[in-house]
C-alpha cells in the first residue's frame, strides 16, 4: 500500500470516533439532533390548566376574569400568548391564589387551587 493512501486510511479511522462525539459537528455537521424538551416548538401559544378549581372560584388572567373553576375543569386548557401572565383565583372577595407565571410556547402550566 502506498504511503499517500495509508495516511488517508489513518487519518479517517482517527477521525470516525471524533464524528461520534460532536468534535467535528463545526466542520461536518452534526452527526444526529435530539431534543429534550418536552415542549412542543410547532405551537405559537401556551396553555393554563386549573386543577381543584370550583364554581366558587372566579379566575382572572392579566387582570381580565375569564371565568369560574367549573367552566374550567382540570381537563380543558385555557390557551395565552407565550410569556409572563399574572394569575389570579377569588372566591368571594378573597384574592386565595396571585402568581405571576411564565408560559412557553407549546407549554401547559398547571396552576392548583389549594
Amino acid at each position: 500500500m502506498s504511503s499517500r493512501i495509508w495516511l488517508w486510511v489513518v487519518v479517517v479511522l482517527w477521525l470516525l470516533p471524533l464524528s461520534g462525539c460532536g468534535l467535528l459537528a463545526p466542520v461536518i455537521g452534526p452527526v444526529y439532533e435530539t431534543s429534550t424538551s418536552s415542549v412542543s416548538q410547532t405551537k405559537e401559544e401556551g396553555y393554563l390548566q386549573f386543577t381543584n378549581a370550583t364554581g366558587d372560584h372566579r379566575i382572572l388572567v392579566d387582570g381580565k376574569p375569564i371565568g369560574t373553576g367549573s367552566d374550567f375543569p382540570s381537563s380543558k386548557l385555557f390557551a395565552v400568548a407565550p410569556g409572563p401572565h399574572m394569575v389570579e383565583i377569588i372566591r368571594g372577595e378573597v384574592t386565595i391564589l396571585q402568581e405571576k407565571v411564565f408560559i412557553g410556547a407549546g407549554s401547559t402550566r398547571e396552576i392548583a387551587i389549594r
